[in-house]
């Protein structure tokens, strides 16, 4: 397949989505400042280029039959756990990217309990393939990171999609700074057992007092002093999001730390 031929696809898991992210493709089109075709065609469904057969497609999951007919080369399946018919849907969509080299399928989502399809997905590829990651910090001391390492623990039960989580401790804007080195100290004095769990659990993610700052202040302004809609709208991991969203009858955060036995 020729840069030229080359289709993409975007499924929204609802129709003011698919149009947030067509507003966002043609924007990135605008800002990107290297070689690109010129704009031709531009609706709510596709966005077609002068003197190119590639094309950007845009559906929702709502259509059972998404992807039907078309040959894409990259798929992507955005906020897959909010899919109402995400099964089906995934049926005839998954099957229309060919299995060969340079193609893709990219499928990203929040957690919304353990949902029929997105959940699986995430538990097979996360359970069996471990990635490594580097991080360095750029010119404009912003974090950067790079793939170090991709083990697979288990390849017959691997569903060959590579685990990525991005939570709250990855975001930049979730560290807010201290006034002072006096309210810092302050602050340091005032730790619960709880948030020194966090500092030492998450250390290697790059956890320190100013996210437990911006974690004690988001706690209480904006989720309520819910632990639970912390956990579902900044997830630490991947499992404070899957229990977050869900609705068991019993204690989510209990259930969290109690060890299995085996």
């Amino acid at each position: 397949v020729s840069d030229r031929e080359i289709d993409a696809m975007v499924i929204a898991h609802d129709l003011p989505t698919t149009r947030l992210i067509h507003s966002m493709a043609k924007l990135m089109l605008q800002k990107y400042d290297l070689a690109k075709p010129e704009l031709h065609k531009d609706n709510l469904r596709e966005l077609t280029f002068l003197n190119h057969h590639g094309r950007i497609i845009l559906d929702t999951a709502n259509n059972k039959f998404a992807g039907t007919g078309a040959t894409p080369q990259y798929l992507h399946a955005s906020e897959v756990a909010k899919w109402e018919i995400g099964s089906q849907t995934a049926i005839s969509l998954f099957q229309s990217v060919a299995k060969r080299p340079g193609t893709a399928i990219v499928i990203e989502s929040t957690a919304n309990g353990y949902d029929a399809l997105f959940h699986p997905m995430w538990k097979a590829a996360s359970e069996n393939c471990e990635i490594e990651f580097e991080q360095r910090v750029d010119a404009s001391f912003k974090k950067r990171w790079r793939v170090r390492d991709v083990k697979i623990k288990d390849r017959e039960a691997w569903n060959y999609y590579y685990p990525v989580f991005v939570g709250v401790l990855d975001d930049p804007e979730c560290y807010v700074e201290f006034a002072d080195d006096a309210d810092r100290q302050q602050f340091a004095a005032s730790l619960t057992t709880e948030e020194k769990e966090i500092l030492e659990h998450h250390k290697d993610q790059g956890c320190n007092l100013q996210y437990l700052n911006y974690r004690r202040f988001t706690l209480k302004s904006d989720c309520q002093g819910d632990i639970e809609i912390y956990h579902q709208e900044h997830p630490e991991e991947p499992e404070h999001a899957f229990l977050a969203s869900g609705r068991p009858r019993f204690n989510r955060e209990r259930l969290s730390k109690m060890q299995i036995e085996r």
